[in-house]
């Protein structure tokens, strides 16, 4: 196993990743019951679903490394981007601790030598845990973002998001929340995670204001929504404890 480079953090071109959309799914989300979509005084309250997570996460060998790409120190653990023995033709995630290899599977296509711009790694405090995100670019139409942490030596996925994510606080509540990005190229979707009683929910966007596309502008936190009958006159909406409200743009 040889280590190319040591970097502390790669640059991901963000560009890119918004120009991507989901071709793949290892967790989904469930509706929880008993919440109502309403719409008064101009706010829409938001449907959140539970969100059910599929662990991937798998054990190796030390010679299905074949090449570290990065390593990114957390703790007593190192994160990697590395080049699998069984799969050569794609960049990998994992992580090395407690004196064992664990794959995070695929997190980039191998096309060029330019590695950098194919993935990031970057150290998130959020919700009272250490997370590490991983994002990267896994074809024309899907670029992932992961969050994974240690629990007692051993890794967890805490969220996986089919497009590239933000973090805000949207509500002004003290509590960061999620923002996922998910581009199809003509259309945009966006998920809102949010964190309570140690659990994930989420709610989407475009089902809640039956919006074809939603931009997320995160200079002021405000939503930009196109609807069918007005493609070219967007509203804006802003996210307040009370639910989504219209907001005022110049």
């Amino acid at each position: 196993m040889k280590t190319r480079k040591k970097l502390r953090t790669a640059t991901l071109m963000i560009g890119i990743l918004l120009s991507f959309t989901a071709c793949g799914q290892n967790s989904k989300i469930e509706e929880i019951p008993n919440q109502s979509l309403t719409e008064e005084k101009n706010i829409v309250s938001l449907q959140f679903k539970d969100y059910i997570l599929n662990n991937n996460i798998t054990e190796i060998v030390e010679s299905k490394v074949v090449e570290i790409i990065e390593r990114y120190s957390v703790n007593d653990a190192d994160y990697i981007i590395f080049i699998n023995e069984d799969d050569k033709d794609n960049l990998h995630s994992g992580v090395l601790t407690n004196n064992k290899i664990y794959d995070f599977q695929t997190v980039s296509i191998l096309e060029q030598t330019n590695y950098s711009e194919l993935f990031s790694l970057q150290e998130i405090d959020l919700f009272g845990k250490q997370l590490v995100k991983i994002q990267g670019i896994l074809g024309a139409n899907y670029s992932p973002s992961n969050y994974y942490y240690i629990e007692k030596q051993v890794p967890r996925l805490f969220l996986h998001s089919e497009g590239h994510t933000f973090e805000d606080d949207l509500d002004d509540d003290g509590i960061q929340d999620i923002v996922s990005v998910v581009s199809g190229g003509v259309t945009t979707d966006i998920d809102i995670y949010k964190y309570n009683d140690d659990k994930l929910s989420a709610a989407n966007l475009n089902e809640a204001l039956n919006a074809v596309t939603v931009l997320y502008n995160q200079d002021d936190k405000t939503f930009e929504v196109y609807f069918v009958d007005q493609p070219n006159a967007p509203k804006y909406y802003e996210l307040t404890k009370e639910g989504l409200k219209e907001a005022i743009k110049p």
